[in-house]
């Protein structure tokens, strides 16, 4: 699965998974709003 930080959330068909691993490319460009998103969906 891949998609933009901020896609993950808008995304209806996304918004429900979950994921064990979250990794961003080039997450030193990316906000800390941004990077909130996705690092949501990971299941603990």
């Amino acid at each position: 699965m891949h998609s933009t930080c901020v896609g993950i959330a808008s995304n209806h068909n996304l918004k429900n998974l979950t994921y064990y691993w979250v990794i961003v490319d080039e997450a030193a460009r990316a906000t800390a709003p941004e990077l909130i998103l996705p690092l949501k969906t990971i299941r603990f």
